[in-house]
């Protein structure tokens, strides 16, 4: 139930069949507070069959359990879902940046984001977590970085998808076991000034 490429799970799933086994490649979504609550978005590659013998399983699991197609299916969705994390990620340090950058409070914005259209669960973690200067892991950094690297590996090669892979990759080196949003760190440290006027 991990991020791992598409190919694994095709290498994986030959191998079962070769001992009349089955695989399905069904990584999640969510984070820990997520899994103690039993709300993780299953994502399912495989046989349909398969997956309703093991369905009740994954139901205790997560609030949703979705087959989107064959074997390997599963993982190439899990990396576009942790494609966009790694936007909002990086989006959101940058605007706190820009932010500080410009003398706007950092809780004020926090504050502005999570009431506007643009507020969401994670903004509203990751913004506390800012707040209160607290990056121990919850989805470590690393792990986005290698997502990201499998994500490459699958054909991504967007502007914003580049960006984001350039920047978690160069941020890995340093911040690899924080989490996730200690991105804001290696951000600050990119970041040029505010010129100020004449």
């Amino acid at each position: 139930m991990s991020t791992v490429s598409p190919g694994i799970s095709r290498e994986m799933a030959s191998l079962c069949d070769l001992q009349g086994n089955h695989y399905l490649d069904a990584p999640v979504s969510g984070s820990v507070k997520q899994a103690e609550d039993g709300q993780l978005v299953i994502m399912v590659g495989g046989s349909e069959s398969v997956l309703e013998n093991v369905k009740p399983i994954f139901e205790k699991l997560g609030r949703l359990t979705l087959l989107v197609g064959g074997t390997g299916a599963a993982n190439k969705a899990k990396l576009a879902i942790n494609i966009l994390l790694a936007f909002h990620a990086q989006g959101l340090a940058e605007a706190v940046v820009f932010a500080r950058q410009n003398e706007i409070k950092i809780e004020d914005l926090v504050t502005l984001i999570n009431n506007s259209a643009l507020g969401n669960v994670f903004t509203k973690i990751k913004g506390d977590a800012i707040l209160q200067n607290n990056y121990k892991a919850a989805f470590a950094l690393k792990n986005i970085a290698k997502d990201l690297r499998l994500a490459k590996a699958e054909g991504l090669a967007t502007p914003m998808g580049d960006a984001a892979y350039k920047t978690f990759q160069q941020a890995e080196t340093v911040l690899g076991e924080e989490d996730i949003i200690a991105v804001i760190k290696y951000i600050f440290t990119k970041s040029s000034p505010v010129k100020e006027e004449n």
